[in-house]
């Protein structure tokens, strides 16, 4: 019987009730020369369906043997593969984003609860020689770091600590009664709560220098205790007793060391803005000494200024000057008192009487 008598003999097939029956059936109707498009589009749909179809219909081409559909086919069975490793492929990649983004959120959450529940690490500014610098801390308190100075800052819950290494710095606090300010400098302790005051570390000594401008600081000279005596335990060497510490106000300045609070005095109006002049980037002298100038203006440049005339060292010197313009100081010092600057290197001046020379 040949294959065109068997087609004639085929009758158009309900739905079969199983997958395999469709299958089969599907065989039955492709396995010709005059298939049509509508035929090939409608199987293409059938076995698209589902992956039972797919099953099936491999089954049914394996029992019945090499069939022209198998060769004009478009490669169904092939494309519903490929489609599959496609969609395969894509769902991981869907997966591997998802797991990538949801990695980069508890990342971030995890830090966000190490910052939260973390101390604050000490924060460490300065500034160079001529260099000054406004800093707002955490709890919106500023510091003004004048000239060549260095501090820590190590704020905690219950406590706000400032470490001056060098120099001077001026402080405008933040009210905060539960958490006190404390300014640590030499071997002193500055405590302030809603204030405002400088501490500076005198140059070439022990002693600590306090002005307050603002409110009152409380200031306690803080004494080491001496090392263990050879054959005691510790705890059992007799400690010296602590310094009470002293209450400085408004408008006060204090002088400290490692044993006592050694002067407070009251300042003026004047005095107060002169030593507090270099927050505005100024320098004024009002009746200060030769020696006392180039003291100051030392803190403020590189150059080595040496006074080579000793007659020259008491000279009072009156002027206000931008910090660091060290050549207008040297223009005044050689047109209004006769003193001649001598630039014996790009960092070394020698200042004497012109006659000197």
């Amino acid at each position: 019987m040949n294959r065109n008598t068997r087609k004639d003999k085929v009758i158009p097939f309900e739905e079969p009730q199983s997958v395999q029956a469709q299958a089969s059936a599907w065989l039955a109707r492709l396995d010709g020369d005059d298939i049509s498009d509508e035929d090939l589009l409608t199987f293409k749909q059938w076995i698209n369906q589902d992956e039972a179809h797919v099953a099936a219909f491999e089954k049914a081409t394996a029992a019945w043997g090499e069939l022209n559909i198998l060769t004009r086919l478009p490669s169904a069975l092939q494309q519903k593969r490929q489609q599959k490793v496609r969609n395969k492929k894509v769902k991981i990649k869907y997966l591997l984003r998802n797991a990538a983004v949801a990695a980069i959120v508890v990342l971030g959450l995890l830090a966000g609860l190490q910052q939260a529940f973390s101390p604050p690490q000490p924060v460490s500014y300065w500034t160079a020689v001529g260099e000054q610098k406004t800093i707002t801390l955490p709890d919106t308190s500023l510091v003004q770091l004048n000239t060549s100075s260095r501090i820590k800052v190590d704020y905690s819950a219950t406590a706000r600590a400032v470490y001056l290494y060098q120099g001077e710095a001026h402080f405008e606090v933040a009210s905060n009664p539960g958490r006190p300010f404390e300014v640590y400098a030499g071997t002193g302790r500055v405590r302030a709560v809603g204030t405002a005051f400088s501490v500076m570390l005198v140059d070439n000594s022990d002693d600590v220098n306090v002005i307050v401008t603002e409110g009152v600081v409380e200031v306690a000279p803080e004494i080491h205790p001496p090392p263990v005596a050879k054959g005691h335990s510790p705890g059992t060497v007799a400690l010296p007793p602590p310094v009470a510490s002293q209450r400085i106000e408004a408008g006060k300045a204090a002088l400290f060391d490692e044993d006592e609070v050694k002067v407070v005095r009251q300042i003026d109006a004047d005095e107060m803005q002169r030593r507090l002049a270099w927050q505005e980037g100024l320098l004024i002298f009002s009746g200060e000494s030769l020696e006392e100038v180039v003291a100051q203006l030392s803190r403020y440049t590189d150059t080595k200024i040496l006074i080579k005339s000793e007659a020259a060292r008491e000279l009072s010197i009156g002027g206000q000057f931008q910090v660091g313009d060290t050549e207008a100081i040297f223009n005044a010092l050689e047109r209004g008192f006769g003193l001649q600057a001598d630039y014996v290197t790009s960092s070394l001046v020698y200042l004497s009487y012109s006659n000197e020379r």
